[in-house]
């Protein structure tokens, strides 16, 4: 059963590649009483698809190595160890946005999509003051289980995936 949720206010803080939105809001507790007011921030980038990437031919995963601003902020090199991940077009269907990061970010074509899980929600409209908003599902978006690799290709070593030359031409 949904909890009761009383928005007070929202404000768009950031509107630029990502949005960030403050609410001010109640919340119902477990005994049923009301949160006192709290501020609760919300980033929102779309939605995404990722993919871990396995090798049926060598009984290996693909991972990537990229840079990540954050990651080098605290303390480290900045490059880090990732599946393959990215953004829905608009209108683009998840299994063909998954199979376009994969060749962007490895090179490779993803000849197989075998579905694992998925996190997601969204409002349909935001809320106005005083309403409760619930949380809704929406279909599956990571996929895993790869093949078709190119021949002159080979991974010795579970950290290396072949050159980004797409994503640098």
């Amino acid at each position: 059963m949904a909890k009761k949720v009383i928005v007070r206010k929202e404000r768009r803080l950031l509107d630029a590649f990502f949005k960030v939105d403050e609410a001010v809001l109640r919340h119902e507790r477990r005994d049923g009483s009301l949160s006192p007011e709290l501020s609760r921030l919300h980033l929102e980038r779309g939605d995404g698809v990722a993919a871990l990437l396995y090798r049926t031919d060598e009984d290996r995963v693909v991972l990537m190595r990229q840079f990540r601003y954050p990651a080098w902020l605290r303390e480290g090199p900045g490059w880090i160890l990732e599946i393959v991940a990215g953004m829905l077009k608009e209108g683009e269907d998840p299994q063909e946005a998954i199979r376009r990061e994969s060749h962007e970010e490895t090179g490779y074509r993803v000849a197989a999509l075998e579905p694992v899980s998925a996190f997601t929600w969204r409002r349909a409209a935001p809320p106005s003051a005083s309403t409760s908003s619930t949380p809704q599902s929406v279909p599956p978006i990571a996929w895993t289980r790869a093949g078709d690799w190119p021949k002159k290709t080979r991974i010795s070593k579970l950290s290396q995936s072949p050159p980004l030359r797409p994503l640098l031409q």
